[in-house]
């Protein structure tokens, strides 16, 4: 008897919501997540970052993901939006 084909969890709970003209964006790079069968916790990680209006001043959120089970494995928020921020995200 064939294995049955990898049924990828994902974790699609709705919490985001895509912005107008983002499917444009990426139409023209493939997705290679949907090749991978995401069937155990960190296999991949989603990362995601966005900012804050508090009072004025602007904060930058990092956020790392795990995709099979939505924990957040790690997160940062920073005055600023670099590369370190998404790294410290990861530590």
């Amino acid at each position: 008897m064939p294995d049955a084909p990898c049924q990828a969890k994902g974790h699609g709970n709705g919490l985001f919501r895509s912005r107008v003209g983002t499917q444009t964006f990426f139409a023209g790079m493939p997705n290679t997540i949907r090749e991978v069968c995401i069937d155990r916790p960190d296999q991949i990680w989603i990362g995601y970052e966005t900012y804050l209006k508090v009072s004025g001043h602007s904060y930058y959120f990092a956020t790392m993901m795990d995709n099979y089970s939505g924990r957040i494995s790690g997160w940062r928020l920073a005055n600023h939006p670099t590369a370190q921020l998404i790294i410290d995200a990861l530590t």
